[in-house]
């Protein structure tokens, strides 16, 4: 679970976690969540130089799904930081994330893990 942290945990957060995949964190609306996809071959913030975009995809409450192939909301940009904004009534449940890499023809990279946060 993802909840508002000071900035050094989420380096040391960042550190421990799948180099490949993405990292949600809350802004200052406690229903936004900043959806950071992560370069595989760094570990930093930004988008690999030989792809196009980034599909994000999410699903809030319900059982954690096998892939993020399954999560039934999604959105391609060819940003590496996407804001999912969630309502009040959303508050409480977890969401799940996962991010995947595409090239400009739609050919899409294997799924990392999905990751989850709490709302709100």
């Amino acid at each position: 679970m993802v909840r508002v942290m000071s900035q050094n945990f989420f380096e040391r957060f960042r550190l421990i976690r799948s180099v490949k995949g993405c990292r949600p964190e809350n802004t200052r609306n406690r229903f936004e969540h900043k959806i950071r996809a992560l370069n595989p071959e760094n570990s930093k913030i930004a988008k690999l130089v030989s792809v196009y975009g980034v599909r994000y995809t999410w699903q809030v409450g319900g059982e954690k799904p096998a892939s993020g192939e399954d999560l039934p909301k999604s959105k391609f940009t060819l940003k590496p930081i996407y804001t999912v904004t969630h309502t009040e009534v959303d508050k409480g449940k977890t969401v799940y994330y996962a991010v995947c890499y595409e090239n400009s023809t739609g050919g899409a990279d294997s799924w990392p893990p999905i990751e989850e946060a709490i709302i709100g």
